[in-house]
């Protein structure tokens, strides 16, 4: 094989035609299912961004409202006298049974919400 014949003869390419101005039915109806899936994306990528941003929002929320939970029993279990003086107070034990168990309630409910919401299945 010669290397002139393996070349292609691109001088037989000749200039584009000229193209209509106007788009013909079949170029509309793609051009309007292009513009629809091209919406659908963005739509998708703003439903990532808010999923990213609404997960650690929640994950700050219940790791700051299980914190003061913390807080609060630890400042109700405090028995040193020169601590529990500045830290310590006494909640009655059916406060404490209510605070544990609605925290957990609340914190659980919140977390199932906000989950499915932004990671249906």
């Amino acid at each position: 094989m010669s290397t002139e014949k393996s070349k292609l003869d691109l001088s037989a390419i000749g200039a584009p035609r000229d193209l209509p101005l106007v788009a013909d039915s079949i170029t509309s109806s793609e051009t309007d299912v292009l513009e629809l899936r091209k919406t659908h994306i963005r739509g998708l990528e703003q439903d990532i961004d808010e999923r990213k941003k609404y997960a650690s929002l929640i994950f700050r929320l219940v790791v700051w409202w299980l914190a003061g939970v913390v807080a609060i029993l630890v400042a109700d279990g405090v028995r040193i006298p020169w601590v529990a003086q500045y830290v310590g107070f006494d909640l009655p034990e059916a406060v404490i049974i209510a605070l544990i168990t609605t925290t957990t309630g609340g914190v659980v409910g919140v977390l199932l919400i906000v989950a499915r919401y932004l990671f249906p299945q």
